[in-house]
């Protein structure tokens, strides 16, 4: 493998911000006073309704996330027939809306001390569920000689920073020590989780420039490292979640969330299990959801080779403890945790050659003859994160080149892995 390069300055910026992302906490887990969307709201603030041309922000971002955000709707959300449904086969004594069950997640949920007079959950997913309690920066980051790092400092969550970032949309998109959407609140009704950073960032309505103004004040990536970045912090908050109070070792069966819904969830004449070179395990084995693991492996196993053989081995060390012992798997898991986080640092410093970036996408079209993408989770991070080396590769034909394969992934009750892999071939001998 080439050397792989460095990224250029304003990359490295994001570098300085991690450990000030690590720092803090999380918006709805700081204690800096909410002030709710109305402070956000003023037409001279970002209230206009469109967006202005002469100005450092665009200025209509509480008019975009009002109209066009899905995350405003979240109150209503949890009003809705389905919603109701789900709390009534969980047995929940209030409705969605006033359960710590839903609200953890579903509206901005800062402790009672944190709620300004002008705070209300009605607003959904506001503007200080992802940029922090506003109480000290509000007033100051309208000045003109305001940095950043200035606004970090008094409490804005740094969420130009990749990791922070998914750090922050993980917390509800796959969940933390603190709230985690359980085998029964699935069983329940509730839908698959799936979240894949880049992707997901883009899928927000635009509420930001990124112009000369921006790169001087803030830290931007290509999509193609915030992928990178985004593939570790799956894979590694997803042994968090392994390795946290979640699994208990005090019950016949462990939370069934951290395994594979495939593994059981298929008809029983559907004879697909395979060998695989990460599992090591028998066939009949109730498997970990590998998913997000296998991203990590397949970036680790190009990018950074001289890795390849520990990760394989901890990889079949973390599946057999999962057949084993609750306290061997978390233990296995948390050990995962420190390689990830130091391979994540090390990959995402990184610009991959043209060279490496065909050779990982040759590597995933393996995987996939392989059968590594039968399940639907695994296909759909596959989906994404082949595109986004195609965007690398092919910036002007990816979306036409990646449509196939996407297609076959449209629609996860009738996911085919046979047409997955027939479309995932097909790109390949085009490119």
């Amino acid at each position: 493998m080439n050397t792989i390069i460095r990224l250029t300055a304003a990359f490295t910026y994001v570098l300085l911000l991690t450990s000030a992302a690590h720092a803090q906490p999380l918006p709805d887990q700081s204690k800096q006073e909410h002030l709710g969307v109305a402070s956000c709201a003023s037409s001279t603030c970002h209230g206009s309704v469109k967006a202005l041309d002469k100005t450092r922000v665009l200025q209509n971002e509480y008019v975009t996330w009002s109209r066009q955000d899905p995350h405003a709707r979240a109150m209503q959300t949890l009003r809705n027939n389905d919603s109701l449904k789900i709390a009534q086969n969980l047995g929940l004594k209030e409705p969605p809306h006033q359960s710590e069950m839903c609200t953890g997640c579903h509206l901005s949920s800062p402790p009672e001390s944190a709620r300004g007079p002008k705070f209300t959950q009605n607003d959904g997913i506001g503007c200080e569920s992802c940029h922090g309690g506003a109480e000290n920066w509000l007033k100051p980051h309208t000045q003109r000689n305001r940095s950043h790092q200035d606004n970090i400092a008094d409490g804005m969550y740094p969420t130009a920073d990749p990791e922070a970032r998914a750090s922050l949309c993980l917390s509800c998109h796959m969940g933390n020590s603190d709230k985690f959407t359980t085998h029964e609140i699935m069983g329940a009704g509730h839908p698959r989780l799936s979240f894949e950073l880049q992707t997901f960032t883009e899928l927000q309505p635009v509420h930001y420039r990124v112009d000369a103004d921006y790169l001087t004040r803030k830290p931007h990536n290509a999509p193609l490292n915030t992928w990178m970045s985004g593939v570790y912090a799956n894979a590694i908050n997803w042994l968090e979640l392994i390795a946290s109070d979640w699994v208990s070792p005090n019950t016949l069966f462990p939370e069934l969330a951290v395994f594979d819904c495939q593994a059981c969830h298929h008809p029983m004449g559907d004879k697909r299990w395979k060998p695989r070179e990460t599992r090591g395990l028998p066939p009949g084995t109730v498997r970990l959801a590998d998913s997000h693991l296998m991203m990590a492996w397949l970036l680790t196993s190009e990018l950074q080779p001289t890795q390849k053989a520990a990760l394989k081995d901890w990889l079949h060390q973390l599946h057999k403890a999962s057949t084993d012992s609750v306290p061997a798997l978390k233990q296995t898991a948390k050990a995962g945790i420190a390689q990830l986080k130091q391979q994540q640092t090390q990959q995402t410093q990184a610009k991959p050659s043209q060279a490496q970036l065909r050779e990982l996408l040759n590597a995933m079209a393996s995987a996939g003859k392989k059968g590594w993408f039968d399940d639907y989770n695994a296909a759909e991070q596959a989906a994404f994160g082949i595109q986004l080396v195609l965007r690398s590769l092919k910036p002007r034909s990816y979306g036409r080149l990646s449509a196939p394969l996407f297609d076959t992934v449209s629609d996860e009750d009738n996911f085919k892995p046979r047409q997955f892999k027939q479309a995932l071939n097909q790109l390949v001998k085009e490119i």
